[in-house]
């Protein structure tokens, strides 16, 4: 080493030659972050994909490295649960390095998804580290909210176009129009999304109406403050904006509380429909979980995509009566917003806590607001007039081929999926015209 780097290596503090560090790792992140959209959008040569293979291993190691750097190159440790989270991904890199290396053997960790899995991780651990403020001068919370969905969207259409991620090829037009329904959950198709998009397309797919679902804004902002430790007001007063909260102490738990119950409930979701499958023309294991996960998030979202060709009136799926009530249950959870969710799980803790553990001095007077009282009150009446008028329209129309409990089923179905839901387990096309007006008022 030479005498003048050694004495300017000195001057560097350990906070600055930390951050150097992280911008160091977020850019081999990133290179593996392009190199893997390269790899599962175009076929490419034996040779070129063991140096996306070796591009991959090479994050993952400089991911555990910039784990461990942190704790090194800092003045002040990170919070305890920070921490937890990054001795678990520490310890995950380090399997799927030693897997790959022939140390050990780990027969789950060997497929290539886990290679795939842990490059995410790293980008978002290594992205959240970064300290990017967003200035009210550049952009207000209306622009920046407009900013990041025209970004994502635009990224999903330039990955919807990539060659692998169909089967004969799309245009640009059905790539964009796929990508902005998919984001904006509006369940709009121009092409069919079960036979056109291959898996890696519909993966696409699913992650879109994620980002849009959830908010990119939330998602990124939530990551940022957890890993970090902290954000400048100015950042939370323009998050109080955009999530429309009252206090902008409020912004980062009610953050916290979106993606968690998120994720609780698509989870729970795709479990459900997953046991519901039993009977359904899907044999393979793999095939049930991607298509468990897949109507699991697109219902939550109200998004209304399947890889079905005709939703759930696919034959073979269309009596699958406990599939239709867990698709419409996640879309109602998913429909009336989360405040009102929020309200409803705390008002469950607290049966919880009465009922079940007996625990007497746990009284909180009035849990379920006014305006959860109102939101369900509504919500129930539209959903049983509904059910009552198509069931008594329908009963002898699309409800014929249903026998008993199967036509209250279908028509509960139908009298949800109204609510911006999307999907539909009748030929809408052959409604009666009364039962058409009846699902254009709701």
């Amino acid at each position: 080493m030479s005498p003048w780097f050694a004495k300017k290596l000195k001057t560097i503090s350990p906070k600055k030659l930390g951050k150097y560090l992280n911008a160091l790792f977020f850019g081999i992140s990133l290179v593996a972050v392009l190199s893997m959209v390269y790899g599962l959008g175009f076929s490419q040569p034996p040779v070129i994909r063991q140096i996306l293979y070796w591009v991959y291993l090479t994050a993952i190691g400089g991911g555990a490295v910039s784990t461990l750097s942190r704790y090194i190159f800092t003045e002040r440790l990170p919070s305890p649960k920070v921490r937890a989270v990054d001795a678990f991904l520490f310890l995950f890199l380090a399997l799927l390095l030693l897997q790959r290396a022939g140390w050990v053997n780990i027969p789950v960790l060997a497929g290539r998804p886990w290679l795939y899995a842990s490059i995410l991780l790293i980008f978002i651990r290594e992205f959240s580290a970064l300290n990017v403020d967003f200035y009210h001068e550049y952009l207000n919370p209306a622009q920046l909210f407009i900013a990041s969905f025209i970004s994502i969207i635009l990224i999903g259409a330039f990955l919807l176009i990539l060659p692998k991620a169909t089967y004969s090829g799309i245009s640009f037009i059905d790539a964009l129009f796929t990508s902005t329904s998919a984001v904006c959950v509006t369940g709009l198709i121009v092409v069919d999304t079960g036979s056109y998009f291959t898996e890696f397309g519909q993966w696409v797919v699913i992650l879109l109406i994620q980002a849009g679902g959830i908010g990119i804004m939330t998602f990124t902002s939530y990551f940022s403050y957890f890993f970090r430790g902290g954000s400048s007001y100015e950042n939370q007063l323009l998050l109080k904006d955009m999530a429309n909260l009252e206090k902008a102490g409020e912004v980062f738990s009610t953050l916290k509380k979106i993606i968690l119950l998120t994720f609780i409930i698509e989870t729970i979701g795709a479990g459900v429909v997953f046991l519901s499958l039993e009977e359904s023309p899907i044999t393979s294991t793999s095939e049930k979980v991607f298509f468990s996960i897949f109507h699991s998030v697109s219902a939550f979202c109200n998004a209304g995509f399947s890889t079905l060709e005709n939703s759930l009136f696919e034959p073979g799926y269309r009596f699958l009566y406990p599939l239709h009530i867990t698709i419409a249950i996640l879309f109602i959870i998913g429909g009336i917003g989360f405040p009102i969710a929020f309200n409803f799980f705390k008002y469950l803790k607290h049966i919880f806590y009465r009922q079940i553990l007996r625990v007497e001095n746990h009284y909180l007077p009035w849990i379920i607001n006014i305006n959860t009282r109102i939101v369900l009150a509504t919500t129930s009446i539209l959903l049983l007039s509904g059910t009552a008028l198509f069931y008594f329209f329908e009963y002898n129309n699309t409800l014929a081929e249903h026998r008993g409990v199967g036509k209250l089923a279908t028509a509960f179905f139908g009298a949800a999926t109204p609510r911006t839901a999307g999907f539909n387990s009748i030929d809408t096309a052959a409604l009666n015209l009364p039962t058409l007006m009846i699902v254009f008022l709701l």
